[in-house]
């Protein structure tokens, strides 16, 4: 892994079968994606893990769209990927008013409306040649007042759904042990991800949500980003993680950290 003065850069050796292309990881921008201190680098796809938002707001998701729109006008990105976090109120189809449960599906189609936008919700998509696969749930204990939560007991079924041959997995959820240090030093991680990576094996886990858990992290199968761009006073000075899918012979694989 390396490190420049905008972004962490790591590559990964993927199979000759897996296109080499880079990816642009982040999340937690938190409505702040406009105010980050750093230039972005080029890549072939925008990741964004989720929180997004503050609250979910329509004029938050709409500053969302402007963003990834101008990094697709100005050719910072060819495509975005997009999962929720427990900050996009608005996305989970949750009211049981019809008018309001409308109301959130039209702001949830609204968000991929261009073609080169993709939200994934316990989906999967191919672009570029690599699989992905997006869910945007989260552990909470008790009562949550968020959105996409439930105990990690529920969640099993969720994340046991994935795909097992999938490229590039993208939840908002850490998995347990990695990259889920809260700031009181606690694990915020989900054992059902965990168990669900590493049945299925990704070249690469992109996820957010615990803001000091940001970094790169590698296991034997599975390259880890937390991609969280607040810090934990929600400031967006975290720098965004640049993944370069590479074939054997053409840089280094990453380091574990």
């Amino acid at each position: 892994m390396s490190e420049s003065a905008g972004h962490l850069n790591v590559r990964i050796t993927v199979p000759v079968d897996v296109p080499a292309l880079r990816l642009l990881c982040v999340s937690d921008t938190h409505d702040l994606h406009q105010d980050m201190p750093h230039d972005l680098p080029t890549a072939d796809i925008l990741v964004h893990a989720g929180d997004f938002t503050c609250q979910g707001r329509r004029d938050e998701l709409q500053n969302f769209q402007s963003w990834i729109g101008r990094l697709l006008d100005e050719g910072v990105v060819k495509h975005a990927v997009v999962v929720a976090g427990n900050h996009e109120r608005s996305l989970e189809l949750s009211a049981k008013h019809p008018a309001v449960r409308s109301a959130q599906l039209a702001m949830k189609e609204e968000l991929a409306s261009r073609p080169s936008v993709t939200y994934l919700e316990d989906s999967a998509c191919l672009l570029e040649g690599v699989r992905f696969y997006g869910s945007p749930w989260t552990t909470c204990t008790g009562e949550s007042t968020w959105a996409f939560q439930k105990p990690d007991s529920s969640l099993s079924s969720i994340f046991s759904a994935t795909p097992s041959d999938i490229h590039v997995l993208v939840t908002h959820q850490p998995p347990l042990g990695i990259g889920d240090h809260g700031g009181d030093a606690r694990r915020c991680g989900s054992a059902s991800l965990l168990q669900a990576v590493e049945a299925a094996q990704p070249l690469l886990h992109v996820f957010g949500h615990i803001h000091a858990g940001h970094g790169v992290y590698r296991s034997h199968a599975t390259t880890f980003v937390n991609a969280a761009v607040c810090d934990d006073d929600y400031k967006p000075v975290q720098k965004p993680v640049l993944v370069e899918f590479v074939h054997s012979g053409v840089g280094d694989a990453p380091e574990s950290t």
